[in-house]
């Protein structure tokens, strides 16, 4: 499912407000909801405030989706023909694969701007953090306080897209599970996990997901994801 980039200069309210605009992708959502598919809100501490989302919106759309659907049926040979046990459906699974979008900083750019700062003041905030530390070993800072604009990895986590990325994985993490207040921890409550493109929604919980990064593309993460769907709505294109 190719990511159809839009045709216009982007701003950092289209980020914040969860990508690029309807009309000019496919969009690919990451949700979380209840059993009668009301939304529930999705904990993010990079926010400049703490705060809940209800979505995540993929910068790009995973590059491949594997959907996998079938039968249980046992079939057994007799002296007089085949006896055949029809037990309904297996859950049934997605992989996806993909890649998150480049890790750019900048001026103030989309990509060099993050919550109304500029980068000098992001990265002397992050100095400031660093330099007890720092004295407290004798070593000089490895990260100066202006960056080299452009494609990075040293300073992508202040990148647009390493945040985006980020909360995918929170999404991940918290699969769905609410858990009790109490001292005890335990999971007080279990929500789907929703899958949602144009195709069709997913209702389920994400079994697996493997995280890479290569030397070879320093400047994204690959990932891939199994996906298992309890209920599956399919929207066929026309």
């Amino acid at each position: 499912m190719a990511l159809q980039y839009a045709k216009r200069t982007l701003t950092s309210s289209d980020i914040i407000n969860g990508g690029f605009p309807l009309r000019d992708v496919t969009p690919f959502f990451i949700e979380v909801v209840n059993s009668t598919g009301k939304p529930q809100p999705l904990y993010m501490d990079d926010l400049p405030v703490p705060d809940n989302l209800y979505s995540v919106k993929l910068l790009i759309n995973p590059a491949n989706i594997t959907i996998n659907m079938s039968k249980i049926i046992n079939r057994t040979q007799t002296m007089v023909g085949w006896v055949e046990d029809h037990w309904g459906e297996e859950i049934d699974t997605l992989s996806l694969q993909g890649k998150s979008a480049a890790f750019v900083t900048g001026g103030t750019t989309l990509w060099g701007t993050r919550d109304g700062n500029s980068d000098k003041k992001l990265f002397e905030e992050t100095a400031t953090v660093r330099r007890p530390y720092n004295e407290a070993l004798q070593i000089n800072d490895l990260r100066p306080e202006i960056p080299t604009y452009g494609l990075t990895t040293q300073y992508r986590s202040n990148a647009l897209a390493y945040h985006q990325f980020k909360r995918i994985v929170e999404a991940v993490r918290q699969n769905g599970a609410y858990y009790s207040t109490d001292n005890f921890g335990f999971v007080s409550d279990r929500y789907y996990v929703r899958l949602r493109t144009d195709i069709g929604t997913f209702d389920g919980y994400i079994e697996t997901m493997d995280m890479q990064e290569n030397a070879d593309s320093p400047f994204n993460f690959s990932y891939q994801m199994t996906f298992k769907s309890e209920k599956t709505v399919l929207t066929y294109l026309r």
